[in-house]
């Protein structure tokens, strides 16, 4: 079994490969029965702090360029973190931040980014309420988010649109990228309603916050990406472009990206084609997005003179919108 308290260095050097404007970021999973928390546990007196710290050192053996942007990213926030509880409580997290940007003093003060995850806050969670109650609670601790904030150069939230929530027969392009909203912007249309008293969050949130999509697919036939999730990403990216005019909080964009074939049925061969498609249709959509003089929202639908519109079509049979999430949309 992999242990997860390592890095992948061979990984880091194909994405510096690439040049200087992609940067290697180095993984810190928590769960898992060879990840830190079982480092933390499986020694009395080991604290969180500790494991920052090393976490910082085998990333300098490793050779990481924090000069360069070279950083650490946390795998993750949980529902216990949103709770307080245990196994990944708010100050638990806070001195795990702490050693993390610090190290062990002998180096540069090093702000990463951190991940809050999607177990229990999918699409199609039955208690969306219970949901918001907690967000709103978390959002109000002041202490934990003015602690963690000079921790944290991107917060960002998993949140993965299920396409059978999206993609309604004979409904709009609008109507689509409005219920889209209103659950991948969810925790920022929350903190955007919030009271003053949640401005110790609020600031984090605004400076640094970003929503991470889904860009994984499935395959019909031959090597042939789903032509469903083929407007469902560039609807993302069209979705982003035209809801923040100056882009995201610092121009961010981000996509869950597992290219693991566990499709029956589809060929080694067929599963990298689909793959590439699906990959140069999103890098194509962002392009014609966010490109400098001349970017739009609609590029990502329909790059200039190509008469196509990616983000037509794509039925889902049985699909429905749900309204649940509109609820984030207003404190109370």
């Amino acid at each position: 079994m992999e242990n997860k308290t390592g890095l992948r260095v061979l990984q880091d050097d194909v994405i510096r490969s690439l040049g200087p404007r992609f940067h290697p970021v180095a993984e810190m999973t928590l769960g898992g029965s060879t990840a830190w928390n079982e480092w933390v546990d499986a020694v009395a007196g080991r604290t969180w702090f500790d494991a920052g710290v090393l976490f910082r050192k085998r990333m300098a053996d490793a050779g990481y360029r924090f000069d360069l942007g070279e950083t650490w990213l946390l795998n993750e926030f949980d529902r216990s973190t949103r709770r307080d509880e245990p196994v990944y409580t708010r100050a638990a997290m806070k001195e795990l931040l702490r050693g993390l940007y610090y190290g062990d003093g002998t180096g540069p003060t090093v702000p990463g980014i951190v991940e809050i995850g999607i177990a229990y806050t999918h699409q199609n969670i039955p208690d969306v309420e219970g949901y918001k109650a907690e967000m709103k609670a978390w959002l109000q601790d002041s202490d934990f988010w003015g602690a963690v904030d000079p921790y944290i150069s991107v917060l960002t939230k998993e949140v993965y649109p299920d396409m059978r929530y999206w993609g309604v027969a004979g409904t709009s392009r609008n109507d689509r990228t409005r219920h889209l909203t209103q659950y991948m912007e969810h925790v920022m249309n929350l903190v955007e309603a919030g009271p003053a008293e949640i401005g110790a969050a609020r600031a984090l949130f605004d400076r640094a916050y970003m929503p991470l999509g889904n860009a994984t697919w499935a395959a019909k036939g031959p090597g042939a990406p789903d032509p469903c999730q083929i407007a469902f990403s560039c609807g993302h990216v069209r979705h982003y472009a035209g809801s923040h005019p100056q882009g995201p909080p610092g121009g961010r964009l981000g996509f869950s990206w597992q290219p693991s074939n566990n499709l029956p049925g589809v060929s080694a061969a067929d599963f990298v084609a689909a793959k590439h498609a699906i990959a140069a249709r999103i890098a194509a959509a962002i392009h014609y997005a966010y490109r400098q003089g001349g970017g739009s929202p609609e590029g990502a639908c329909s790059p200039p003179g190509s008469g196509e519109d990616w983000c037509q079509g794509a039925d889902v049979p049985d699909a429905a919108f749900t309204d649940a999430w509109e609820t984030f949309e207003h404190w109370n």
